[in-house]
């Protein structure tokens, strides 16, 4: 198991307590704006100074909420439950909002339902994905019609996986005729009235932060109404150094965890004890083309960073995932994937979205590399596990019995071997010559047969007639159940 989290090696403790004194003048001396009156009128009632929409916090307050904030909760599906905890291992969701996917043919192409069933399909057959979620929101050819094109897409997710649900931000083309709260509130309770659960967590939602130090008015509103539902809160900043934050990583640090703790602190001004996540998604900008740059050795940097901050706090931290910036499942996608998933297993992050399948700087999605990235979580997981150390563990004896020059390749495959080595699926490990390249393919040729296997193996989970009933009154019609 891992024995001492990573981000010790980029920030001591001094340097947190550095950023956390930086972090307090902020709050004190610039604040945090808060575009929404009712969330303005409860940290005025809690005695916090407010002017215009802008909100400044003091230690005490600070130290008071962040008290009540839950170490641990579980996060209900279908099928069963995650627990998310300071204690625990990280809890793995997929990718989340890609408009286009790259597909089998390298082409890149606007999402469609049936792309999105088919993430459905390779999630629920996943071994490493834990958690679902709605991986492309509001595609071209879903009906325009409806006064209501957020439930459809939810109703489309809980036809297809039983996994616990990650949350997608309802917004205000979405709920025509309704407030956004009332149309965030209307999709929660469609999950708790198909699963026929009303005193749980079943769902959990990010809720993504405007830098520099605002929450917008429709983050908020979603936010009230999971409040309402008493449901799990994640508070997310993708600050953009030198754009949307200072350009030092420190200054970006300091910025984003200003932002996240005037956020946290209202969940507990309105409801103490409402489980509620600190994550940070910050990436450089590349100032060449002034573009967002996530698969960068700074934004996993500003990860271990978010988890430091997080864990002095000694609340649950989100991490950002395995992001890449490349157009296609090749050698960048991988090298920044593996890169910017080391915080999540080596620091140990409690939940993580963006996990597998994420390309083009959040902007493009690939069933191959979600199938690939999961080779990549489960070589962390490996990491994360370390060394058994025990003295049954040492190999004297066997030593002694082998001697030099001995082979311990005797008999049947040991316990110890099949308990502590990770043989991977997709990656070669059977031959180095041509002629094994063209028997085995390549890892993107195995990837491309997975996905097809697993599409094509998948079953719809068993559902009762009530249930379908609940959903068939927003499916989309070519995808009602048959009553």
């Amino acid at each position: 198991m891992l024995r001492k989290n990573a981000y010790d090696l980029f920030l001591s403790l001094d340097d947190v307590e550095k950023i956390h004194e930086s972090t307090l003048r902020v709050l004190k001396e610039v604040g945090v704006e808060f575009k929404h009156e009712e969330v303005l009128d409860v940290f005025k009632k809690h005695g916090v100074r407010v002017e215009n929409s802008i909100v400044y916090l003091d230690e005490d307050m600070i130290n008071n909420a962040l008290q009540t904030v839950p170490k641990s909760f579980e996060l209900h599906g279908r099928a069963g439950f995650s627990t998310i905890s300071v204690d625990g291992a990280p809890v793995i969701t997929t990718a989340g909002g890609p408009p286009q996917l790259v597909h089998e043919d390298d082409s890149i192409r606007d999402s469609t339902l049936e792309d999105v069933i088919k993430f459905y399909k390779l999630i629920e057959s996943s071994d490493v994905i834990d958690v679902t979620r709605i991986v492309s929101s509001d595609t071209a050819d879903l009906d325009r019609s409806s006064a209501n094109l957020f439930n459809p897409q939810q109703a489309l997710l809980l036809k297809y996986n039983t996994k616990p649900v990650y949350g997608t931000i309802v917004n205000s083309n979405h709920t025509r005729g309704k407030s956004i709260r009332q149309g965030t509130r209307d999709s929660i309770q469609l999950i708790k009235k198909f699963y026929d659960v009303w005193d749980k967590n079943i769902i959990l939602t990010d809720h993504c932060c405007i830098s520099p130090l605002s929450v917008g008015s429709e983050v908020l509103e979603n936010m009230l109404a999971m409040l309402d539902e008493d449901q799990i809160v994640q508070f997310t900043v993708c600050s953009m150094t030198n754009l949307t934050s200072p350009p030092s990583l420190m200054g970006t640090v300091v910025q984003d965890n200003a932002t996240l703790l005037a956020a946290m602190v209202f969940t507990q001004l309105v409801k103490p004890g409402t489980p509620t996540i600190y994550r940070t998604l910050s990436s450089p900008t590349d100032m060449r083309e002034v573009k967002l740059a996530i698969g960068s050795p700074e934004n996993t940097l500003l990860g271990f960073a978010g988890i430091a901050m997080a864990r002095y706090y000694g609340v649950p931290v989100g991490s950002g995932g395995g992001l890449s910036d490349s157009l296609t499942v090749d050698y960048q996608a991988g090298a920044e994937t593996m890169m910017t998933l080391l915080p999540t297993y080596l620091g140990n992050a409690d939940f993580v979205s963006h996990s597998v399948g994420t390309l083009g700087s959040f902007n493009l999605g690939s069933f191959e590399k979600l199938v690939l990235d999961e080779e990549v979580v489960s070589m962390l997981k490996r990491l994360y596990e370390g060394i058994a150390i025990s003295d049954k563990k040492d190999g004297v004896d066997l030593m002694l019995k082998v001697g030099p020059r001995g082979n311990y390749l005797k008999g049947r495959t040991p316990k110890d071997y099949r308990e502590e080595h990770y043989l991977p699926k997709y990656f070669n490990k059977q031959g180095d010559k041509l002629a094994d390249r063209e028997k085995f393919g390549t890892a993107l040729n195995r990837a491309k047969k997975e996905v097809q296997r697993r599409v094509n193996e998948y079953e719809l989970p068993e559902t009762t007639k009530k249930q379908k009933e609940i959903l068939n009154e927003y499916l989309p019609d070519p995808y009602k159940y048959k009553l």
